[in-house]
Formats: C-alpha cells, structure tokens, sequence
C-alpha cells in the first residue's frame, strides 16, 4: 500500500519538471530548505509526495516554481 495521497502522487510524478525549474535558478534542496526554514529531507519528502509541507510549498512558489506543479491541496479545497 502507498503512503502517497492524491496530491502527492501528482506531484512526485512533476519532481522532475519541480528540479528542471530550481536548475534554472541555480538551486537546490538545501537552498529551498533554507528558504522555507525546513531541512532538505523535509522538502525531498514533499517533492516525493510523501509528506504536505505548506511551508516548503510556499518556498517553491516565492522561488518561482509554477503553481500547477505543486498540486497543493489546500488551493484545491478554495477552488472547489
């Protein structure tokens, strides 16, 4: 049985689109880390989609990361 729900899910399967965007800035976990004030295995676990981290999910968005990648749930639960 997978640990990933829904939203995980979707967005293990953009990581890789997620890391082409933090590339092109010159980042990486840690730097996303220290923007979001989490450790790196805080946000490798939300990029996987084993955990929800508002804040690293807010860091990837002031980073720049399109919404559309981050499959956050509670911006789903508003546009319902």
């Amino acid at each position: 049985m997978s640990k990933l729900q829904p939203y995980g899910r979707k967005r293990a399967d953009v990581k890789r689109d997620i890391q082409r965007v933090l590339d092109a800035k010159g980042m990486n976990l840690v730097d996303v880390a220290k923007v979001a004030g989490v450790s790196r295995q805080t946000v490798s676990a939300t990029l996987n989609g084993f955990r929800h981290s508002p804040r690293v999910l807010g860091a990837l968005r002031s980073i720049g990361v399109p919404e559309n990648l981050l499959f956050d749930p509670r911006w789903a639960e508003n546009k319902l």
